[in-house]
């Protein structure tokens, strides 16, 4: 399938020293398509922890990925000592959808419009 033309943008955040030394943190990636729908679909976690997959948004897509119609796509992963588990538990959907969501609007100078799944609201945003 082809793909729109899109921006990729890839980052961390809370980066931290951890186990053995290493450096950790929280890691994203977002495309961005020129043709933008206004809507956000956000999909990781799961079997895509460990590594960012390339953001198609073919999770619970159907036939199209969710690029290819528009949407602008989140994919999240964490790495592997127990502040990533519990960042992945407790904290980094929520804290990386809201980072998301104003990397669209900033880039898009304009707010989503809508956002699925809808369970990460900023304040005072509509659902």
């Amino acid at each position: 399938m082809a793909l729109p033309a899109f921006c990729r943008i890839d980052g961390v955040i809370d980066k931290r020293t951890g186990v053995e030394g290493k450096p950790y943190g929280i890691g994203f990636a977002l495309a961005l398509p020129d043709n933008w729908n206004g809507r956000f679909l956000f999909h990781g976690g799961g079997g895509l922890n460990g590594s960012v997959a390339f953001p198609l948004g073919t999770v619970a897509a159907g036939d199209t990925p969710a690029l290819a119609r528009g949407f602008g796509v989140f994919d999240g992963s964490f790495l592997r000592d127990q502040q990533a588990a519990l960042d992945f538990a407790y904290q980094a959907i929520g804290r990386v959808a809201v980072l998301a969501k104003q990397v669209i609007a900033f880039y898009y100078a304009k707010d989503v419009q809508r956002s699925y799944p809808r369970a990460v609201q900023q304040e005072g945003e509509r659902r």
